[in-house]
């Protein structure tokens, strides 16, 4: 895997998660990923995706992109369902790579065709969206998935591993860096919450 970036301390953690899927599940094709920081972009970030996708904006099937600018750098929302930081930005990406790679898509069609899990607004979308966001969520917190799509989970475990410990200590850590405005989010949307240290759900 290749970062055709300058030092950028706001994507080592994404870039380390990333290297973490590449060896845990032995996905030699990552060698042939690029990621890229370009700021010329109007969007978030980008994956050309299909031919047409090519025509309009450029890039190659291994290469994914990420405008700084237009994201959110910090990441006080690291791990939640909305999360619009440059990390979950750059995962994104890369989950419309991997699922381009591994046929995702088809599979997920066939298996949820009359339900959706509206994660946030890019989820409604299309359903390739609310593929890439249900991913993003296995790979940055996967505990949390488990809980408001357990049979999501499932489905994308079965293609590869998260390199997030699916625990609820885990969960409890990644709660804490959490604003209390995403806090009282996620308990309001998903009914779950942290209280003295123990996980609790409506």
């Amino acid at each position: 895997m290749h970062v055709r970036i300058k030092k950028h301390i706001a994507v080592d953690e994404a870039i380390e998660l990333l290297e973490k899927i590449q060896v845990l599940n032995e996905f030699e094709f990552m060698d042939e990923l690029t990621i890229v920081l370009d700021y010329s972009i109007a969007d978030a970030g980008y994956y050309s995706y299909d031919a047409k996708d090519k025509r309009d904006f450029g890039g190659e099937y291994d290469e994914v992109y990420a405008n700084p600018n237009n994201c959110s750098i910090g990441n006080k929302q690291y791990g939640y369902t909305d999360d619009c930081c440059l990390k979950s930005t750059i995962i994104h990406e890369f989950c419309h790579y991997l699922d381009r790679r591994m046929k995702i898509r088809q599979a997920y069609e066939k298996a949820f065709p009359l339900t959706s899990l509206f994660l946030n607004s890019d989820s409604k979308d299309c359903v390739l969206e609310e593929i890439c966001e249900i991913m993003v969520l296995y790979v940055t917190n996967p505990y949390l998935l488990k809980h408001i799509g357990k049979e999501r989970f499932q489905f994308i475990s079965e293609y590869f591993i998260s390199p997030t410990e699916c625990t609820a200590r885990k969960f409890a850590q990644i709660w804490k860096t959490w604003p209390v405005a995403v806090r009282k989010k996620c308990r309001i949307k998903w009914e779950i919450w942290f209280r003295a240290g123990e996980l609790h759900t409506l």
